[in-house]
This record gives C-alpha cells, sequence and structure tokens, in this order.
C-alpha cells in the first residue's frame, strides 16, 4: 500500500477535559467473508468452495497511519474509481477539522487499538473485524422456559440424539394460539357455526398427488385446485413461465425426481409434526424449536397449497396480522426476479429431499420493556466499529445478521418483493417458516431466528436477481443441534423527511427497536459477539444512511456489543461513520449525552440535515453561526 501521510489537528471544544478513550479488543477467531463485491457472486472455483463453505478475509492488510480520512496525496488504487471517490470526499466535511493545519495523529496515541484498520481491497475501515468476538466461540443460551415450546422430544434428542416428534399421537384441535393445520379438524374458526372437517382433506391432498404421476406445471396445478377451492380464482403463471423457461432436461428431473419426494415428504405431516404448530403471538415472548425435517415438511405443505387460506386482513379475525404461507402468492407472477426466487426454493427441495439436514431450527419473539427515560441517563459508551463497503451482511460468518424487515415477516418474499430480507430467505428457505408462525412485529419486538442453513449463492439485487449455484454451509452446530447461524428481524419505521426522524419519539422508537435486536439475555455469560448490519430502514423506507448508522451505533453501545457495517457500495459513508464513531469514543461521549444532543439539535435547526448533524457533532454540538455559514458560502 502507498504509504500515508500524518497530520496534525486541533482538538474541538466538547468535552476537553476528558482524556481519549481507552477501546479494549477482544481477541478471537479470524471471521470469514466474501471478498470486496456490491453484491454476493458465485466463486470462481466452485468446487473448492463446496469443502470450505466460506471464503476468508485477505490474509493481512496493514492498518493505515493517519485518524481521519485520506488526504489528497494518499491513492488506494490507480482505477478511475479511485480518482472519482477522492473528489468526492474533497468535497465532504469542510468544516469539520476546524483549523486544517492541525488535525489529530495517530501515532501520538501510545495505544495500538486506537489505530485504524483498512483493508485496501475491500475499502474497509475502523477497528479489525477479525478480532471482533463470534457466536461460534461461545455457546446459544438454551431456552428451557415456560413459553418455549418445542415440537421433538428434547430429552430423546439429548439421550439418544434422535427426533422423535412431540407429543406422541396426534392432535387434530385448534386454538387460537396455533396454527391451522391441514389435518385440524376446523377450517373456519371465524364463523358462529364451526365447519368441522371430518378428515376429508388429508385424504384429498393424498389422493390428488398421490394417485396418478405429476408430468407437468399444469398437472401441478390442477393437482392443487383439487383439494384447495379457495385458489380457483389464482393464476399460475410463474410457475409454468419457469419450467418453460428451464430446459427441458431439468424439468424432466424435476417432475420425475424431486416433485415425487417433495409430496412424500408433504404427506408425512401428520407423522412428523404431531399437533399444531404453536404461533408467536404479539405482545407475547416465546420461542418455538423444530427439526430441519419438521421445517423442510411444512416448507413441502407450503409449496403444494395444502394449508387452508389465511383471512388476515380483517382486524378482529384470527389469521389478522400473519402472512399467507401457500406459494400460491408466488406462483402468480413471472417476472424475472420471481422465477429466479423460484430457482432458489426448487434447489433447496433437490437437496433437502435427496439428504435430509439432521440439525434444528428455533424462532424466538423477543419483546423489551419500555426505557425511553434511561436513554438520556445512559452512561453507556460507543464500542467498536467498522465499516466496508464490499461484502453483504449474509456473508458475516458468526455474526448477528441483521434483517432489514418488514413488520409482516418476510415482506414481499412469496410475491414480487426482492431486496434483502426477501433474498435473505430464499437463500435460506427454512426462515420462510417465520411467516406461518409470526404474527406482526409491534414497536417493542423483533424476531430471532437460530440455526437456519444456507443452500445458495447469488448475484445481483432487485430485479437483477439471479441464483448463482449451491452454498454448502459449514458453519458448526451448538448442543441443541443448531448451526451458529442468528438472523435478527427488526423492522424500521417509514420516513418522508429529515426532520420527522428527528423527533423525539420516532428516535426513542428506532433506538429501542435495533436494541431489541441487539441486546443479549440478561444470562447470557459469554463473549459480546459483534453484529453485522447496515443500511436498516433506508431506501424505499426514507431512513437517512448516516442518522441509521448512529442510532445502531447508540444501540450497540447499549447492548455492549461490536458492530460490523457494511454499506453496500457506498464508500463515502464508509469514511463518514467510522471518523464519526472514533470521534464519540475519543471523547467518551456515552449514549445519554448523545441521545439529548440529538434531540437539542432538532430544536434548534429550522432545516436540518444529514450533513449538518454530522459537523454539529464534530464541532463539539454546536450549530455554526450566521458568520460562518455566510463565511463558508463565499
Amino acid at each position: 500500500a502507498p504509504p500515508t501521510t500524518a497530520v496534525q489537528s486541533k482538538p474541538t471544544n466538547l468535552q476537553s477535559a476528558i482524556p481519549p478513550a481507552a477501546v479494549q479488543s477482544n481477541a478471537t477467531n479470524p471471521h470469514s467473508a466474501k471478498p470486496a463485491n456490491t453484491v454476493q457472486s458465485k466463486p470462481a472455483n466452485p468446487q473448492s468452495h463446496q469443502k470450505s463453505g466460506k471464503q476468508s478475509l485477505p490474509a493481512s492488510t496493514p492498518p493505515i497511519t493517519q485518524h481521519f480520512k485520506p488526504t489528497s496525496q494518499e491513492s488506494t488504487s490507480s482505477s478511475k474509481d479511485s480518482n472519482q471517490r477522492k473528489e468526492e470526499k474533497s468535497q465532504t466535511f469542510e468544516s469539520d477539522n476546524l483549523d486544517d493545519s492541525e488535525t489529530p495523529n495517530v501515532s501520538d496515541y501510545e495505544d495500538d487499538s486506537m489505530m485504524m484498520y483498512t483493508d485496501q481491497e475491500n475499502y474497509q475501515r475502523g477497528d479489525d473485524k477479525k478480532k471482533f468476538p463470534l457466536i461460534m466461540n461461545n455457546e446459544f443460551y438454551p431456552h428451557r422456559k415456560g413459553s418455549d415450546i418445542y415440537l421433538y422430544d428434547i430429552h430423546e434428542f439429548h439421550r439418544s440424539g434422535k427426533f422423535i416428534p412431540y407429543p406422541t399421537t396426534l392432535d387434530r384441535k385448534i386454538n387460537r394460539d396455533a396454527v391451522v393445520m391441514p389435518y385440524s379438524r376446523y377450517v373456519n374458526y371465524d364463523s358462529n357455526d364451526k365447519e368441522i372437517m371430518p378428515n376429508r382433506l388429508p385424504d384429498m391432498i393424498r389422493q390428488a398427488l398421490l394417485k396418478n404421476p405429476i408430468r407437468d406445471s399444469y398437472e401441478l396445478q390442477n393437482a392443487i385446485l383439487t383439494y384447495n377451492e379457495d385458489l380457483r380464482d389464482s393464476y399460475f403463471d410463474g410457475l409454468h413461465a419457469y419450467f418453460q423457461q428451464i430446459d427441458k432436461y431439468e424439468s424432466e428431473c424435476f417432475f420425475k425426481q424431486t416433485l415425487p419426494k417433495i409430496i412424500r415428504l408433504a404427506v408425512q405431516l401428520p407423522k412428523l409434526i404431531t399437533k399444531p404448530v404453536p404461533c408467536l403471538r404479539r405482545g407475547r415472548s416465546g420461542s418455538v424449536s423444530m427439526s430441519q425435517e419438521q421445517a423442510a415438511c411444512l416448507l413441502a405443505n407450503g409449496f403444494l397449497c395444502t394449508f387452508p387460506d389465511r383471512n388476515s386482513s380483517y382486524s378482529r379475525s384470527r389469521d389478522f396480522g400473519y402472512q399467507g404461507f401457500n406459494f400460491n402468492s408466488l406462483f402468480e407472477n413471472k417476472s424475472t426476479r420471481v422465477l429466479e426466487k423460484l430457482r432458489c426454493i426448487i434447489r433447496y427441495f433437490d437437496r433437502v429431499t435427496d439428504e435430509m439436514p439432521s440439525g434444528t431450527i428455533s424462532f424466538e419473539r423477543r419483546r423489551i420493556f419500555s426505557k425511553d427515560g434511561d436513554l438520556e441517563r445512559s452512561t453507556n459508551k460507543f464500542c467498536e466499529f467498522c465499516a466496508e463497503s464490499g461484502g453483504v451482511i449474509e456473508d458475516a460468518v458468526g455474526m448477528s445478521q441483521i434483517d432489514f424487515a418488514n413488520k409482516r415477516i418476510g415482506g414481499g418474499v412469496l410475491r414480487t418483493g426482492c431486496v434483502q430480507e426477501e433474498i435473505r430467505f430464499v437463500l435460506s428457505p427454512e426462515l420462510l417458516v417465520s411467516l406461518l408462525i409470526t404474527q406482526m412485529l409491534g414497536n417493542d419486538e423483533c424476531l430471532i431466528i437460530r440455526g437456519s442453513e444456507r443452500f445458495s449463492y447469488y448475484t445481483g439485487y432487485s430485479n437483477s436477481f439471479q441464483w448463482a449455484g449451491d452454498y454448502f454451509d459449514k458453519t458448526p452446530r451448538d448442543k441443541e443441534g443448531r448451526l451458529y447461524s442468528e438472523v435478527v428481524a427488526i423492522d424500521a419505521l417509514v420516513f418522508y423527511s429529515f426532520s420527522q426522524q428527528l423527533k423525539a419519539q420516532n428516535l426513542t422508537r428506532e433506538i429501542l427497536k435495533a436494541y431489541c435486536g441487539f441486546q443479549l439475555p440478561y444470562n447470557y455469560k459469554g463473549d459480546r459477539y459483534a453484529i453485522a448490519t447496515g443500511n436498516w430502514g433506508c431506501g424505499a423506507f426514507g431512513g437517512d444512511k448516516l442518522l441509521k448508522g448512529l442510532i445502531q451505533m447508540m444501540a450497540a453501545a447499549e447492548a455492549g456489543r461490536p458492530l460490523c457495517y457494511f454499506t453496500f457500495g457506498d464508500e463515502e459513508l464508509v469514511d463518514k461513520l467510522v471518523r464519526l464513531n472514533r470521534y464519540l469514543r475519543e471523547k467518551e461521549i456515552t449514549v445519554g449525552i448523545m441521545m439529548t444532543e440529538l434531540l437539542k439539535y432538532a430544536q434548534m435547526v429550522k432545516e436540518p440535515s444529514s450533513d449538518d448533524l454530522l459537523r454539529f457533532i464534530c464541532r463539539g454540538f454546536t450549530v455554526p453561526t450566521k458568520v460562518e455559514k455566510n463565511k463558508k458560502k463565499s
């Protein structure tokens, strides 16, 4: 790497009497991640990747010797993109240094941990994420609470390692806290006179799917309509388009080999899951754990549309706030993104029906109680932080991976949606089970899914999304049989202006929502492993990237966990966030001070903006005077 230039800068006037904070680093195993790409891509050598299931960071990268953004003399590469990056940076934060003749020199610090770490290839800056604690260095805490439900005999599993469905006899009863199963006695719970189903639907399903071989997508559609009349008005254009798009041999293999296995797996539902699956209802903490085979069985039934249709639009309905689980909504559209999502899901069935995974998955709904006043009194300090422009969250193996969720879990994954949450769910189709059991999230709730396995690579995003090959997940398992993977679903508010985001109630809600997903249980005693996140609540939700990054830093500080931030190609945002985090840690700014000053800024400034907020913080929480503003304009 080219030599860097150390420059001096004079300290700001904020808390000048407070000495710089000492930052501790936790040594741990290296973290695996993909090389720098704005989207994930299939490796050049698929066979070698199948053995490892992961990719590693570059072997070693030197730390830079400068504390803030690179000067114009620095060069990370000779490419055109690098030159453009410099031009953009030269126009950013003109007033932040107060006096350009004196900027802090990292070499002046005796503590080497204060030095910036940079990965030139991936444009990663901040603390060295390879030193962050990971999940696999610890043990997931066991549930074992009254609100934690297992669909298998947990004691038998610990004794022999076998999955025995629990209870041992089939329970066809239905209640408001459980899913209406295809074998349930009642199919219409909302009517005054409950319609009794005398065990006819399971027989209809078996007869339609097993009596005669299904040779193409049109025969599959007819079979589905024989036992699910609610779909008579549905279209299956996407399903037909998918099998017309793929080559004839691949289509024949599906209908001759894969589909019969999916059907056999689906009709085993009364044997594999012997009671209606409990729901994770709004306002209640709890968890549901199942084997990967049980999850695959539920997904097979969703693919074949065997579940009774849900009436989720009526507020007094038992299904209000739940997503539909039958895949007919996915089969209706023939856009490219839908066809690629179908490819991911069908490839999942190809693999699990050939060799069924032998692990477990848990779905935990977590609720926190309000701590509005506590935020302004908080003395927690900001934690270790790194940001990178390349890479994606799902490659952050061993970290809590944040799902930028819709309040209705899964968003448009079974429709035309194809952004961060939807892509994450089709890469690991076991996550789709959460649509079946999770009611709409409240402002103080999140969903945590542990143990889901990843099956696919991909390239692109939204309309350019494409399946790019099989991913072989080699993540180790814990004592409960779960992979050391953790997906945390938190939903953001929708905003239409920057000033709206700074309102006290909105700011508090977003911090507490992030904290709900970031916090670890009070009885957790292991290392506080890192969080992988990014531009949560931005894009279509209208959130400001810098403010959302700061909010997540504050939530991570409350939870006491390091943060790894992926900017999805935005190198300027990398510099802003790393610079901001480093400033706050050096000045020992607490979450309470930051919260108080954010609220003060919202009241003082008539037309707030992202860059203006950053100047306000870096100037020691002071607003520029009219003279300074006019001088800057001139």
